[in-house]
């Protein structure tokens, strides 16, 4: 049998930013995803991810009632990761998603109006305010969408779904581009 070396790359590797007066579509560079999971009704789980987590390290995204994404701009080894576990269990759970996931940022002037052709969520900054996160679909693909500025948002989406997802944006982006 030949040998086979695999190869670990990010999903939108070959694809180069969109700029344009209106919308801007890049990838940050590969990080950390991580889902954590804490125990039925514990009113004070995110408040202990914070801290377990280095919240000057990873950025919480709500997901649902007990779950976050944790979300940070540098790769995890593996000892980290194991270490984060222990200092979470039993209390809550983590799932490592770097390479399930995909981040994709839009930003822009024109961003709301761009999203808004994707998704039903109300984008304005007076109900989608900074650092509000949801689950939603944009197009066909289920997301996670998140506000991290004034007109910037985080798309989450499974690794599978990722070239799909980003075709539609830029489809989206060229009335305003």
């Amino acid at each position: 049998m030949p040998e086979f070396q695999i190869s670990r790359r990010p999903a939108l590797s070959d694809k180069q930013p969109v700029t344009g007066p209106g919308i801007e579509i890049s990838t940050p560079p590969p990080g950390a995803i991580l889902h954590a999971l804490a125990q039925p009704g514990d009113a004070g789980a995110r408040g202990f991810i914070e801290s377990a987590l280095m919240s000057d390290i990873f950025s919480i995204r709500p997901v649902s009632p007990g779950q976050w994404f944790s979300v940070a701009d540098d790769p995890l080894s593996h000892a980290d990761f194991r270490n984060l576990c222990e200092a979470l269990e039993p209390r809550v759970d983590l799932v490592d998603q770097s390479h399930g996931r995909t981040r994709i940022i839009v930003q822009g002037p024109q961003v709301e109006a761009m999203l808004a052709k994707g998704t039903a969520i109300d984008l304005h900054i007076d109900q989608f305010t900074v650092g509000s996160a949801a689950s939603t679909l944009i197009g066909h693909v289920s997301a996670h969408l998140t506000r991290t500025g004034e007109h910037c948002f985080e798309i989450l989406v499974l690794r599978s779904f990722a070239e799909n997802m980003w075709d539609d944006l830029v489809r989206m982006s060229r009335e305003f581009n």
